[in-house]
């Protein structure tokens, strides 16, 4: 439990000194270059941009909140146990992806002056980690094809123009030390009843 709690304050640390103590444009410089690499305006409309629009799909909340009930309600006390715990650490990291967007307004990439819906850290990211950390756990043998998919949905964040780089590593980060915070607390969160 206290390798996680070192993880997760070391994750809030670095987010801290990229956000509000290094000069902004040397992040936002840095940001913008991996963007421009990523993201190509040319590529709307084409084959590999609609798939990943329905990638990035795969990190929404109702997907996650899906999966989490589908979980719950059928199969057996395993397959219940593995939806409570994911839908404890959706919520977990929703309340700091929701705090840290509020908190550091940054805008999206292709926003001009929006910040109506703050870019970092990505949500969709974090969600998708949040199920690769726990469905790795569960099932040790698949983790790494679970982290492959998360991370491809937060590739796909960058490539429809939604996030930079740094965002989508944040939300990773939160999602996946949230998801072993859960993890290492199941025997607690195992016994709420939805």
């Amino acid at each position: 439990m206290k390798e996680y709690l070192v993880f997760l304050s070391t994750i809030f640390f670095v987010i801290f000194v990229l956000c509000f103590s290094v000069e902004p444009s040397t992040l936002e410089k840095l940001d913008q270059q991996l963007f421009d690499a990523i993201y190509d305006e040319k590529n709307l409309g084409s084959t590999l941009y609609s798939l990943m629009e329905n990638i990035t799909h795969f990190g929404d909340p109702y997907a996650v909140i899906g999966l989490s009930l589908i979980s719950v309600t059928y199969g057996k006390e395993k397959n219940r146990n593995t939806g409570r715990l994911m839908s404890s650490a959706f919520l977990g990291s929703g309340l700091v992806v929701y705090t840290s967007k509020r908190l550091i307004n940054r805008r999206r990439p292709l926003d001009v002056r929006n910040t109506d819906n703050p870019a970092l850290p990505s949500g969709h990211t974090a969600n998708a980690f949040v199920i690769a950390t726990i469905l790795g756990k569960r099932y040790p043998k698949l983790k790494i094809p679970f982290y492959i998919g998360a991370g491809v949905v937060g590739f796909s964040r960058i490539y429809i123009g939604r996030h930079y780089v740094s965002d989508v590593l944040t939300g990773a980060a939160v999602g996946t030390g949230v998801g072993l915070l859960v993890w290492q607390n199941q025997s607690t969160l195992s016994k709420w009843e939805f």
